[in-house]
């Protein structure tokens, strides 16, 4: 069975509207530290594809250092793979203007 991200299902009660605010906040914090580390290292991209083993590298060390390890390492919640789609919040700001 495959659950829906709650941005898709119906919201039906006060569970749903928690788990979605979650979801929401989730999102936020991947946002706001991919545009960080973005911007710290000068990433003008929005897709990985390009980047050298160093690029990644350095990107991930960004993430682990500036969010990891002062946050917990839970604070992009409990998972054991992390995919990163570069996108970050400044990028979705520029997508609504």
């Amino acid at each position: 069975i495959i659950s829906q991200p709650m941005s898709i299902r119906p919201i039906k009660s006060n569970a749903d509207m928690r788990a979605y605010q979650q979801e929401r906040e989730l999102a936020f914090k991947w946002r706001t530290a991919i545009s960080h580390c973005k911007n710290k290292l000068e990433i003008k991209t929005s897709s990985d594809f390009k980047f050298t083993e160093d690029e990644r590298m350095a990107f991930e060390k960004c993430l682990v250092q500036d969010y990891l390890l002062k946050h917990g390492l839970n604070y992009f919640g409990e998972r054991d793979f992390l995919y990163i789609d570069l996108v970050g919040q400044e990028d979705l700001q520029g997508m609504n203007r």
